[in-house]
């Protein structure tokens, strides 16, 4: 486990006694404790780096599990989205980079712990950690739990060589046709699912060639080695970000879902905090700005972004919200809703 070491400061301030500034210091070193002893992730320390001339709301001091510092939990193994630099071994990704500048606006220090996905909520709900961001899905189940500040639209897209030469119109035209896709995921389900309605309706069935690497799949196709890559919006969005005269979109994006930063039902401070500064953020196109950057322009929200009863009512019909239904939601079936790269 990897720590870097926070540096607690106490302000100068007149009468205050060196028996109170060692109290203080104290009570931050049991607050680790109790992080230390909940997360069995790493922590990582983003520096505080904070300029901005939008006003932004205070938080009463105990608002948060460590004064000054935002605690925020995610998996780090989802790029473009949140994952570990290869070579500084550190946070990145388009939620990691959002999370902390909500933070910085707020004159706080951005902590991510790294925790498996499936201990996310349980970690929030225990107050080992102050958020999460780590591409969530808002669905019934979760809105039970916890309250969501959507900041984000997830899917999945079929991606094919610039010019679209098999002439690809969508994930019903694929009948015949070698498909790339990640392995365990839920466009790899997508693709059998739709193989079998091939083979129902009398034509051939879809050739499913599946990789472990999203590098590995892009460079079949690439090479011509499957007609279409069927990924995550996000990281197709990303691909094209990169190689934009290489490759481009077939068809819609499929399977839309909203994901939202999650907080406490009981934080309603936070809550309003962190919705009142992403709104800034959209406000000033600071939010825009990092869409651009990382070239998810399929994700981005209005300010307004909200999940509506019907569109809820929509998710629940959804094969991949039936299959939720007959799961444990944090079992470990991370495959239900994401590809991770390995």
């Amino acid at each position: 486990m990897q720590f870097i070491t926070r540096y607690l400061q106490t302000k100068p301030g007149a009468g205050r006694s060196r028996f109170f500034r060692l109290y203080r210091l104290l009570a931050y070193c049991m607050v680790l404790l109790f992080l230390l002893s909940g997360c069995s992730g790493d922590i990582f320390s983003v520096s505080h780096n904070a300029s901005t001339a939008t006003p932004v709301p205070k938080l009463p001091p105990n608002t948060l599990l460590v004064p000054g510092v935002l605690t925020i939990g995610s998996y780090l193994n989802y790029p473009p989205q949140e994952y570990k630099d290869p070579v500084t071994q550190q946070p990145a990704g388009f939620d990691i980079e959002l999370i902390t500048m909500l933070a910085h606006r707020l004159n706080l220090k951005a902590e991510i712990v790294n925790l498996d996905f499936s201990t996310l909520i349980d970690n929030l709900q225990q107050k080992t950690i102050d958020v999460v961001i780590s591409a969530l899905p808002i669905t019934p189940d979760l809105q039970a739990k916890v309250d969501f500040i959507p900041y984000f639209k997830g899917g999945e897209a079929l991606l094919v060589q610039k010019g679209n030469p098999a002439g690809i119109a969508g994930i019903d035209a694929l009948c015949g046709k070698s498909i790339g896709v990640l392995s365990e995921t839920i466009e790899q389900d997508d693709l059998m699912l739709e193989s079998a309605t091939c083979r129902k309706n009398g034509k051939q069935s879809i050739s499913i060639k599946t990789e472990t690497n999203p590098k590995k799949g892009l460079e079949l196709l690439s090479q011509g080695k499957v007609a279409a890559f069927y990924i995550d919006a996000p990281l197709a969005d990303h691909f094209l970000h990169i190689y934009p005269d290489q490759f481009e979109l077939a068809g819609t994006i499929q399977n839309r879902t909203l994901e939202g930063i999650a907080v406490r039902k009981d934080d309603r401070v936070l809550m309003d905090a962190l919705k009142m500064t992403f709104h800034a953020m959209v406000k000033d196109r600071s939010y825009a700005g990092l869409i651009e950057k990382w070239g998810l322009i399929h994700g981005m929200i209005e300010p307004e972004a909200h999940i509506s009863n019907e569109e809820l009512a929509l998710q629940d019909k959804s094969e991949v919200y039936r299959e939720m239904q007959s799961l444990s939601l944090w079992s470990g079936a991370r495959k239900i809703w994401h590809c991770r790269a390995r």
